[in-house]
């Protein structure tokens, strides 16, 4: 049998969820601080699959999985976790590259909140300057220069 995907294992893992628990997950997801952000009318009275669909299109299948296994620790769902976590293993490395579509299936052309916090990370690092990455033939060319003192 092929693994599941990522949004499959989603959708049964809410389907595991009690009535109760579900409550703590939706509350939980509308919440969160970060980037993107779900609102509330979005998982409002939504069933399983609606709000399955609202965690792959806002977060994309690997975002989706890691903002539901956090949020399933958050409301000590641990047995969850690791059920979810333990499916959808296969599904992570692929190979194939993940595009982010909005919620009427458009490609979404835009950096990705974790690319822009990568590169706020970086910038930060380097004391507010803009970080550029340097060919390898500048790199290697810098190595074999003279050094000043």
């Amino acid at each position: 049998m092929p693994p599941k995907t990522i949004k499959s294992s989603l959708l049964g893992m809410l389907e595991d969820l009690g009535e109760n628990q579900l409550k703590k997950f939706r509350s939980q997801l509308l919440d969160r601080r970060e980037e993107p952000r779900v609102r509330r009318s979005a998982v409002e009275n939504k069933d399983i699959i609606d709000i399955s669909d609202v965690l792959v299109s806002t977060f994309t299948e690997p975002g989706a999985l890691k903002v539901s296994l956090e949020i399933l620790r958050e409301i000590d769902c641990n047995e969850e976790a690791e059920r979810l976590d333990s499916q959808t293993k296969a599904c992570l490395d692929t190979g194939n590259p993940i595009f982010r579509r909005n919620p009427k299936g458009e490609l979404v052309i835009e950096a990705s909140q974790e690319a822009r916090n990568h590169v706020a990370g970086r910038q930060q690092q380097a004391g507010g300057r803009r970080v550029t990455v340097k060919k390898p033939e500048e790199v290697e060319a810098e190595a074999k220069a003279p050094r000043r003192l």
